[in-house]
C-alpha cells in the first residue's frame, strides 16, 4: 500500500511540475493562453497546455508573450513596489479682509517596511504671510533606518534630522542619532511605541550668534488610535534635552486627525507645537501651527 501511495505522488508531480512555472501568451482580443512555449518559428508560436494539449497560434494574433522568467521578474518588481508606502500632503489657506493671511504647507513621505526592517524618508515645509509680508518659513527633513529583533517588538535605529526656521533664527540644524525602541502595540486599530536615542546636535544660526554643538538625548513617543473605520487620531512627540544643560531642551509635538475619503485620498488636520526652553534672542519659546491638507497615498 505504501508503494502505491509513493507512485501516486510521483505521477502527480510529473503532471503538475511542468505547469507550475508557465509562459503566457496575450492575444489581441484580450484572451490569454497559459502553458509552455515549445516552438517559435516567427510566424507561429506553439504552446503546450495542460487542458488543451498542443496549441499553435499565428503571430499576427499575438499581442505579447510573457515567458516564465519575465513573469517572475515582473512579480518581484511588483512585490518590491508594494513594500513602499508613499504619500504627499498639500495644504493651502487664504483669508482676506482687514487682515490678509496666506499659509502653504507640503509634506512628502516614503516608507519601505518588511518583517525585519524599515526605511523612512520624510520632508515637510511650511510658509505663511500676513498682509503680503512673510512671517513663517520652516522646513524639516528626516532619514531613518530601523531593524527589529526579539519577535519584532524591540528595534534599533539610526536617524538623521535636519530643520530650518527662518524666523526662529535657525539657518539649519543637524541631528544624527542612534537608539532603541519598543512596540507596545502594532495593529490596525491601535499603535503605540516608545524609543530612546542619543545624538549630536549642530545648530547654525542666521545671525552672528556662535554655532552651537552639543550632545542630546532624543526620547520619542508615538500613539495612533483608529476612531472609526476611516478615521484615525495620532500623537507624535519628541523631546531634545541637552546632556550638558538639562534646562535647555526642545519639544516637538504633532497631533493629527486623518479621515480617508477613498483608497488614495485623505483629509488631514494637524496641530504642531514647537517649544524651545532657551530660544534665540528676540524669538518666542512656543510656536504653533494648525494645518489642513489633502493627502494622496499610493
Amino acid at each position: 500500500m505504501k508503494s502505491v501511495n509513493v507512485l501516486v505522488v510521483f505521477v502527480f508531480l510529473l503532471i503538475v511540475i511542468p505547469f507550475v512555472h508557465a509562459d503566457e501568451i496575450y492575444l489581441n482580443n484580450g484572451d490569454k493562453i497559459t502553458g509552455k512555449v515549445t516552438a517559435d518559428s516567427g510566424d507561429t508560436i506553439t504552446l503546450s497546455t495542460e487542458a488543451a494539449g498542443t496549441i499553435t497560434v499565428k503571430r499576427e494574433f499575438v499581442e505579447k508573450v510573457m515567458t516564465d522568467e519575465a513573469i517572475e521578474t515582473a512579480q518581484r518588481k511588483e512585490q518590491a513596489r508594494s513594500l513602499w508606502e508613499k504619500d504627499v500632503a498639500l495644504g493651502y489657506s487664504q483669508a482676506n479682509g482687514n487682515t490678509q493671511n496666506r499659509q502653504f504647507s507640503a509634506q512628502v513621505q516614503a516608507i519601505r517596511k518588511t518583517d525585519s526592517d524599515e526605511f523612512t524618508i520624510k520632508g515637510n515645509s511650511y510658509y505663511g504671510s500676513t498682509n503680503k509680508k512673510m512671517d513663517t518659513q520652516k522646513w524639516y527633513g528626516m532619514l531613518r533606518y530601523g531593524q527589529s529583533w526579539t519577535n519584532r517588538k524591540w528595534y534599533r535605529f539610526v536617524k538623521l534630522e535636519a530643520d530650518h526656521d527662518y524666523f526662529g533664527n535657525i539657518d539649519y540644524r543637524l541631528i544624527p542619532s542612534s537608539g532603541i525602541g519598543y512596540w507596545f502595540a502594532d495593529t490596525e486599530e491601535w499603535k503605540a511605541r516608545l524609543e530612546m536615542a542619543a545624538g549630536f546636535e549642530h545648530t547654525h544660526f542666521r545671525d552672528t550668534t556662535k554655532n552651537k554643538n552639543e550632545f542630546v538625548l532624543v526620547p520619542r513617543a508615538f500613539l495612533e488610535k483608529q476612531l472609526f473605520e476611516n478615521t484615525t487620531l495620532s500623537e507624535d512627540i519628541t523631546v531634545y534635552p541637552s546632556l550638558e544643560k538639562f534646562s535647555a531642551y526642545r519639544v516637538r509635538s504633532e497631533t493629527a486627525l486623518v479621515n480617508a475619503l477613498n483608497e488614495h485620498l485623505s483629509l488631514k488636520v494637524s496641530f504642531i507645537w514647537d517649544y524651545d526652553a532657551e530660544p534665540s534672542l528676540g524669538t518666542k519659546e512656543s510656536d504653533t501651527q494648525l494645518i489642513s491638507s489633502l493627502v494622496y497615498s499610493w
